[in-house]
């Protein structure tokens, strides 16, 4: 699981949230892979970065988002398992088509129906399929 995670700053005085790798691009084009959290926020105030957005240059300490979508499982619910980001693109794409069947009101309700997510991660070498919902 950290290996599924993207730096993120917020902007403190708009909270507005951003990858910290992605505002470093232009700065740094070698990237910021393998560098740590501290190291990421020590670069980020060395070249003085501001938000995009407002302008301001109170940009939060960089810390780990997870790109999991975490639930639990099982009858007791006790059962913690993590569903890969990229099956729920179709949903998010999606998104203004059915705000506009929705009629642009709250609650919007959307379901993804078939076998949507699976967990394929198993201690052999190949791929085994051990519980799809």
């Amino acid at each position: 699981l950290e290996n599924f995670t993207d730096p993120e700053v917020t902007c403190e005085a708009c909270h507005a949230a951003f990858r910290a790798d992605t505002l470093l691009e232009k700065v740094r084009p070698e990237g910021v892979d393998g560098l740590s959290a501290a190291q990421i926020g020590e670069i980020l105030r060395a070249q003085q970065l501001r938000c995009p957005t407002c302008g301001s240059p109170a940009l939060s300490v960089p810390r780990p988002f997870n790109l999991m979508f975490g639930m639990e499982f099982g009858p007791t619910g006790k059962e913690r398992v993590y569903l890969q980001p990229e099956t729920a693109q179709a949903s998010y794409l999606a998104f203004a088509r059915m705000w506009d069947v929705g009629r642009h009101r709250l609650p919007l309700g959307i379901a993804v129906v078939g076998k949507a997510y699976r967990n394929e991660i198993a201690p052999r070498q190949v791929l085994f399929r051990m519980r799809a919902f």
